[in-house]
């Protein structure tokens, strides 16, 4: 079975992590799950039934700093960033640093998309813009959410075969 790193928010009561969950729990028998789990303090076990590795100890909250161990530990096939549209870049520029060649896929709130698809606002141009570095890095960064084309875990789901 092929190795999902998933990167954002974990074990926190934030939209967010109850997202990051339930797309999650969904995606276990498919992919073996590890996370780096934003906004996760990493001071109390938790009940989930795949790794949670905290971001602060990498100096920063998104894991950044801590890219490079987890890849090194969890050895993933893909990853998956749920996070706010404008991080995707610095995340891409690190794996970018440490040599990273496969997928990535983000992850933004179904809001955002349906902004973007409506106007030619700010969250377009971050859209674009996203879009523009990572093919630029060469990764592949697909943003979904709700849609025609089905849910993030449906079209992760699709990538684990």
């Amino acid at each position: 079975m092929k190795t999902l790193l998933w990167v954002g928010d974990a074990a926190c009561s934030s939209g967010f992590g109850r997202a990051s969950h339930y797309i999650l729990e969904r995606l276990r028998g498919r992919w073996n799950v590890a996370v780096l789990g934003v906004n996760y303090r990493g001071d109390s076990p938790t009940d989930y039934s795949y790794p949670i590795y905290t971001a602060w100890p990498g100096g920063d909250a998104l894991g950044v700093g801590r890219l490079k161990e987890i890849l090194e530990k969890v050895q993933p096939h893909q990853i998956v960033f749920q996070t706010n549209p404008w991080n995707v870049p610095v995340y891409n520029g690190r794996l970018e640093k440490l040599g990273w060649k496969g997928p990535t896929v983000g992850i933004i709130a179904s809001e955002l998309l349906e902004s973007i698809q409506r106007t030619g606002s700010v969250a377009r141009r971050t859209h674009d813009s996203v879009q523009r570095d990572s093919a630029r890095r060469g990764h592949e960064t697909i943003f979904t959410g709700r849609s025609s084309a089905g849910t993030p875990k449906d079209w992760i789901a699709d990538r684990a075969a």
